[in-house]
């Protein structure tokens, strides 16, 4: 969602482009994003640091994976955006092209000035960004990256650097604030969105309008992306308008711009009445959300899809993660939950015997080989003792919300309905997320095998606490409630 709001922001900042026809001082302004629509980018820079920080901490990360991976992400639509940028400078401008000028630009290498489709300068420092972690994490993890984006900040301010480094260092403190709010969140997890969004919004605010300026952003940035990544992932059409709105962020990034040169050029030839001013801005920004949904789902995904399937053929080196940094993989080295249950069961043994000649007796009430009615009983306690244990592992990666494996192995009690005991079962269960697997055996202390199944967990629906008939229980309840 945060990365969607982003875009509009930045979007609708440009958005002036498309207007240049009508008369000045005309245009009903959002004053906040005409004025301040800037600042998305810098949020940008702090997303891209929290999600870097989630896919280093997943123990499948390799630095080769991950740079393959970000290459197709950012080069492929660039390169089409670009490219579409410079055909229409082509038709419509009658200055020459420095095809240098725009190969070099291809490369997203840094430049000293703004590359041949101005919004490219961010990506610069993004892929800049992404090859500093990758050659980082392996070696020091998510801590060597925080520590060389907070040494370089430093250096940023206290001495004189050439162009090309100081210019990524004026914004690593940006990078860095969505890592340190990665790093907080499981403490901070509990004080919920609405806090840290406000005390981020208040902010920007004051550094904007009092003091500090640019330079302490990134204070502000670290409680925004705190705010945004404690938001409940709910199922509501306002949380799926925003998923969808930040899987096209990137292409709202770059189709905006060529659409509001579009929208100049169309509004050239076609004279409109200046009541029509807004209706041009906000039917623009409608083309370019439906566009850039299109080219997601049609161009980036399928594309995002490929270069998941791509591996590199010398892997570099893996960095052993902390156990904080590691999302956990089966087995479980180091269980964030292990509960043990030990049954004692004590076996005890009763008898009777004719108290006169000492012939075993039951239940009937005189002795069968002398007839005495008199009875001795005698109670006799087995000395060993029958001990059943089970243990139950989970493991979740740093700050995720549910378990992403969970295992029982063990002795689990078989009841009937109503808890009445029937016995007990050798249980193996295991759910595991990463994998996509879903085991489970249960076997009676007799051997009689109850249940035995391995499929995808994602093809497991409809049981245990899933079942129709619980659901429906749940939701009645829910109701009576209400």
């Amino acid at each position: 969602m945060a990365r969607g709001l982003a875009a509009l922001s930045i979007a609708y900042f440009h958005s002036w482009v498309g207007l240049l026809n009508f008369p000045k001082d005309t245009a009903h302004l959002i004053y906040l994003l005409a004025q301040y629509g800037w600042i998305a980018v810098d949020v940008f820079f702090a997303i891209s640091g929290f999600v870097i920080c989630v896919t280093i901490s997943r123990s499948s990360f390799s630095s080769g994976q991950f740079l393959i991976r970000r290459f197709f992400r950012l080069y492929p639509l660039w390169w089409l955006a670009a490219g579409t940028f410079v055909y229409m400078s082509y038709l419509w401008s009658s200055r020459a092209i420095d095809w240098g000028h725009v190969f070099y630009c291809a490369t997203l290498l840094p430049t000293e000035e703004f590359p041949i489709l101005d919004v490219g300068w961010s990506l610069q420092h993004e892929m800049m960004f992404y090859l500093a972690a990758a050659i980082i994490a392996p070696w020091f993890g998510l801590y060597g990256i925080a520590v060389a984006l907070a040494a370089s900040t430093i250096a940023f301010h206290t001495i004189q650097m050439p162009w090309y480094f100081s210019h990524l260092a004026m914004y690593h403190s940006e990078f860095l604030a969505g890592i340190l709010a990665f790093l907080a969140r499981p403490k901070l997890k509990t004080i919920g969105p609405l806090i840290p969004l406000v005390i981020g919004v208040a902010g920007l605010a004051f550094f904007i309008g009092y003091w500090g300026g640019r330079t302490y952003f990134p204070i502000a940035l670290f409680f925004l992306i705190l705010g945004f990544s404690n938001l409940a992932d709910e199922r509501s059409v306002p949380m799926k308008s925003g998923v969808l709105l930040g899987d096209a962020s990137y292409s709202i990034y770059l189709w905006h711009p060529l659409m509001f040169k579009l929208a100049y050029v169309a509004t050239g030839r076609i004279a409109l009445p200046i009541w029509c001013e807004e209706i041009v801005r906000f039917g623009t920004l409608a083309v370019i959300v439906t566009f850039s949904v299109l080219s997601f789902r049609f161009f980036e995904k399928p594309i995002n899809r490929f270069a998941g399937k791509l591996r590199m053929p010398l892997p570099l080196r893996k960095h052993k993660l902390t156990r904080q940094e590691r999302e956990p993989a089966f087995p479980f080295p180091h269980p964030r939950l292990a509960v043990a249950r030990i049954n004692f069961e004590a076996i005890v043994t009763t008898s009777a015997k004719c108290s006169v000649c000492g012939e075993p007796r039951g239940d009937e009430p005189t002795c069968a080989k002398c007839g005495s009615s008199a009875r001795t009983f005698s109670q006799e306690s087995c000395i060993g003792v029958k001990t059943r244990v089970s243990a139950r592992m989970r493991q979740r990666r740093l700050g995720a919300g549910r378990w992403l494996v969970d295992m029982i192995v063990g002795h689990e009690p078989r009841r009937a309905k109503g808890g009445v005991l029937m016995g007990w079962v050798e249980k193996f269960w295991r759910m595991d997320r990463p994998a996509d697997l879903y085991q489970e055996r249960v076997v009676t202390e007799d051997g009689q095998v109850l249940r035995d199944v391995e499929e995808p967990l994602s093809a497991h629906f409809g049981h245990g606490s899933d079942r129709p008939d619980l659901k429906e229980e749940r939701e009645r309840t829910r109701r009576g409630k209400g």
